[in-house]
């Protein structure tokens, strides 16, 4: 039987979509509160690593509709699965997680990505898709995002 870190790899490689639910319970209104629904155009620039190209659109529950776009890179690590975001390109990657098994179905961030005062914790869980899931704490924060990429 395959490893989880070697299931959830071939499985993001089959990606072509995602959809996503983001809740903030802060005291303040933050504005993160909404659903998407995008395309993800998976690209291989090289063995081991993996590019979601992902564009959508936003909604908030007031109507607002906002068009996003990211690129995000994964790679497959000896002991896991690493996630950065490339906002400011391939050679200016901004580490986010390193996922490793924690469960039989889930993988968890290795340790929390820090961005100034607030903490994000991540989790990919392997069903019928990869649902990869946020929570973000800190002294105005408090949000959870769930992302569900399938075929």
């Amino acid at each position: 039987m395959k490893g989880l870190t070697q299931r959830v790899w071939e499985r993001l490689q089959g990606v072509t979509s995602l959809s996503f639910v983001a809740c903030s319970s802060a005291p303040e209104k933050t504005g993160w509160t909404g659903e998407a629904n995008g395309m993800v155009d998976v690209q291989r620039p090289s063995s081991g690593c993996l590019h979601f190209v992902e564009s959508g659109a936003w909604s908030t529950p007031q109507g607002k509709r906002t068009e996003f776009s990211n690129i995000y890179r994964w790679t497959l690590l000896g002991h896991g699965i690493r996630l950065e975001h490339l906002r400011f390109g391939p050679d200016r990657p901004v580490h986010l997680v390193d996922f490793v098994p924690v469960e039989r179905n889930r993988m968890g961030s290795e340790t929390p990505h820090v961005c100034s005062a607030d903490l994000y914790r991540a989790w990919l869980d392997l069903d019928e898709n990869v649902r990869l899931s946020w929570s973000i704490t800190g002294p105005r924060k408090r949000e959870t995002i769930v992302c569900r990429y399938s075929r």
